[in-house]
């Protein structure tokens, strides 16, 4: 549900003409923190055990949902679509 929704927002405020930079901006940067999540994971596992690793797991993508609910940016309504500009 949330790809859907955030790929379908960054394409209707996203101008057509920088649409290719900015998937390959944002894939890097969803898709490149990946192996460092999953190494980071990984070691607190192999270190503490799984359910620390998990435990952190918990608290990390709740801290960033917090992190992201706290920001300054509030969509209340649908943005018009931005043409070829």
């Amino acid at each position: 549900m949330y790809n859907i929704t955030q790929v379908s927002l960054r394409q209707a405020i996203t101008p057509d003409r920088v649409q290719g930079r900015m998937n390959a901006t944002v894939r890097t940067i969803i898709w490149g923190t990946i192996p460092i999540g999953a190494f980071i994971g990984g070691t607190i596992g192999t270190v503490y055990g799984v359910l620390p690793a998990i435990y952190v797991g918990i608290a990390v993508s709740l801290l960033s949902g917090v992190w992201i609910l706290s920001g300054p940016i509030r969509l209340r309504v649908q943005p018009e679509p931005v043409g070829d500009v």
